[in-house]
């Protein structure tokens, strides 16, 4: 599976359900860390490690983790301290000026 989210601080948290109720899930962040990809192991990889009940994650993709988790503590600091979102410009719309003639 391949999620994308154009904001990972959302992963922490994904991590840590997939950690809980799927641990025989491998997990992979592309280079910016806006796609999570989630590959279930082998059969024999899963019979193998059954009292392995942590997600197969490389070293690089813990680090990414640790960095997602301090945006996600940020921002969930920024939103608790009353942040909002501006509304979105309307970019669509032109004044038009009749012609001089």
């Amino acid at each position: 599976f391949v999620f994308t989210e154009t904001t990972p601080h959302l992963w922490p948290d994904f991590y840590n359900l997939l950690e809980e109720y799927c641990p025989y899930m491998q997990i992979t962040f592309n280079k910016n860390g806006r796609q999570m990809l989630l590959r279930k192991r082998g059969v024999v990889e899963q019979n193998t490690s059954c009292n392995n009940k942590k997600v197969t994650i490389s070293d690089y993709d813990a680090e990414q983790l640790k960095n997602f988790q301090i945006i996600a503590r940020n921002r969930k600091n920024k939103v608790e301290s009353g942040y909002e979102r501006q509304q979105q410009k309307d970019r669509g719309q032109y004044v038009v000026f009749p012609n001089k003639t």
